[in-house]
């Protein structure tokens, strides 16, 4: 099959409610229900669950919008109102030219997203297939179609491609998953919070797991209960759970002169690694603004996985999900990396050995390198893209096209016999996505 990726806004209200119709209403005031309690049960979920659950998220805006106006904003230029009114187009275009085996299989996989661990996996793939329509591609859904496989067979004159989609999630060969901590978050601020207003000064806990943070929750109870005791001893603690470290340090000329708590945690974590060598994205802070503050690090003396682990999955996808008679190409994507990040991510150096190719490059060349791999004709890295507006006039109208753009780190398989076709180079430094066209 093959789309235009561009969709006007006057659309959208009936897309809309086809897309709902796919899994009926009921589905997603279940889902709605769920996360809202998500999102009051533990306050250090709240940005996590916005970011994982943001298409879900949307949709509860935009139905609350019809309930209380009785219309769709359409003018809202919003980040995730775009990203929304993108996939659902995707899908109801999709989902009307499939079989009724492929339109029971994509139902199937949005009531999988709406029941466990999202929808954004399937918009991943939305945003591929999309980006394929873009570059002249006719896509066929093989997956979705025949429940195995790759999942998209594109073709254009005489290229056939056969594209797999990989999402590399916030946890994949994390010692310390960012839901556990988060989760964990919560037990640790129920036992610090009561003694916060004795301290004098800041004070870092560096509590340090022998192995992986799990989700047991008496695990948990008892980190936290390590950590108050370090608090009211204030020696460093150890338990058969976790050892806790105390570090203080004097409020005057860092960020918690003026910072105050998870808000400001750029900065703060910035401070925290440069002051005490702590490279560590979970923190729990509290802080009152120029007179005390508290610094919880949760680390595991064991090292993250996470390229090992990548590399593994990308292996056995390489190996069961190609057909191996067409050339394949896979598509990573990191759900939590910018721009920014996969652009270094292409062209950073090892840190510690100037001019060496970084790890994750080395990796990839050794992982298309491999005989068993010879199928694979190229690799493509992405983040999140960004979105962004621009006018033009049409037809004498003044048209504003907002359109998600993003940096794309793209490898090739230098021993592949079709290595040197540009044809097959689908994936340039920008992939443009669908777009939405809003008539003034």
């Amino acid at each position: 099959m093959h789309l235009h990726t561009e969709v006007s806004d006057a659309e959208i209200p009936r897309i809309l409610n086809a897309f709902i119709g796919i899994t009926g209403v009921k589905e997603w005031k279940r889902r709605l229900v769920w996360l809202n309690k998500q999102l009051t049960a533990n306050e250090f979920l709240r940005d996590y669950t916005a970011q994982i659950y943001a298409l879900e998220l949307e949709v509860g805006r935009v139905l609350e919008e019809i309930k209380s106006t009785g219309r769709i904003d359409l003018r809202s230029t919003t980040v995730d109102r775009y990203r929304l009114f993108a996939f659902i187009t995707a899908v109801v275009s999709i989902y009307a030219r499939l079989s009724p085996k492929g339109q029971k299989r994509l139902r199937g996989m949005i009531l999988g997203g709406l029941r466990d661990g999202g929808l954004t996996p399937l918009q991943q793939e939305m945003g591929v297939a999309a980006h394929l329509f873009s570059r002249g591609f006719d896509v066929f859904f093989s997956d979705i179609e025949t429940g195995s496989g790759f999942d998209f067979l594109a073709t254009k004159d005489s290229i056939e491609i056969e594209v797999e989609c990989k999402r590399v999630g916030l946890s994949l060969g994390r010692k310390i998953p960012r839901l556990d901590v988060l989760n964990l978050h919560k037990y640790i601020h129920a036992q610090v919070k009561p003694l916060f207003g004795k301290l004098n000064r800041g004070l870092l806990l560096r509590v340090i797991l022998p192995g992986r943070l799990t989700s047991n929750v008496p695990a948990h109870e008892a980190i936290a209960a390590a950590v108050r005791k370090a608090c009211l001893s204030g020696v460093a603690c150890a338990t058969s759970h976790c050892d806790v470290e105390q570090f203080e340090f004097q409020i005057e000329g860092t960020p918690f002169e003026q910072a105050t708590g998870q808000s400001d945690m750029p900065s703060i974590r910035a401070y925290i690694e440069k002051r005490f060598n702590v490279k560590n994205r979970e923190i729990f802070v509290l802080g009152e603004k120029g007179k005390r503050a508290l610094a919880v690090s949760v680390e595991s003396r064991q090292p993250d996985t996470l390229i090992e682990s990548l590399f593994a999955d990308l292996k056995a996808s390489a190996d069961r999900q190609f057909s191996k008679t067409r050339p394949g190409l896979l598509c990573v994507q990191f759900i939590d990396l910018t721009n920014e990040q996969i652009r270094r991510m292409g062209t950073a150096s090892n840190g510690e050995s100037p001019g060496t190719p970084s790890y994750i490059l080395r990796e990839t060349s050794m992982f298309l390198a491999s005989p068993s791999r010879s199928h694979i004709r190229s690799m493509v890295f992405r983040g999140r893209g960004d979105v962004g507006q621009s006018a033009s006039i049409r037809d004498g109208f003044l048209t504003h096209e907002i359109q998600e753009e993003g940096s794309a780190f793209f490898v090739t398989n230098d021993t592949h016999p079709l290595a040197a076709d540009r044809r097959y180079a689908i994936f340039g430094d920008e992939f443009p996505r669908s777009r939405i066209l809003v008539d003034s």
